[in-house]
């Protein structure tokens, strides 16, 4: 499959994706592997919201969310990664380190 025809197979799958109830991101789609990066904005809610964004992404991905704590940077991010019709699916938002949860659920 050319690079084209991966990202063409990506737009498909983002745009079934936007149909669905499904919390807001903005979407990259990249020329290399056709993988759907959604950053789900700082501005897209309190922490607890936002959380409670990935959490849902996550179910519908039927995926673990992951905390990851940045070393040289204060701060992290909480994301999601599925696949859908062979295509990849991230979905994170950042975090500064006063706000970067200890556990990956919402409320845990």
């Amino acid at each position: 499959m050319s690079a084209r025809e991966r990202q063409l197979a990506a737009a498909k799958v983002l745009m079934a994706l936007l149909s669905e109830d499904l919390p807001v991101a903005s979407w990259t789609l990249y020329d290399v592997n056709a993988t759907l990066n959604g950053q789900i904005s700082v501005s897209g809610g309190t922490v607890e919201q936002r959380l409670m964004a990935v959490q849902k992404w996550a179910d519908y991905l039927g995926a673990e969310i992951t905390v990851t704590r940045y070393e040289k940077r204060t701060g992290g991010s909480v994301s999601v990664t599925g696949e859908i019709d062979g295509v990849r699916i991230y979905v994170w938002s950042a975090f500064p380190k006063k706000e970067l949860p200890k556990t990956p659920k919402a409320g845990a």
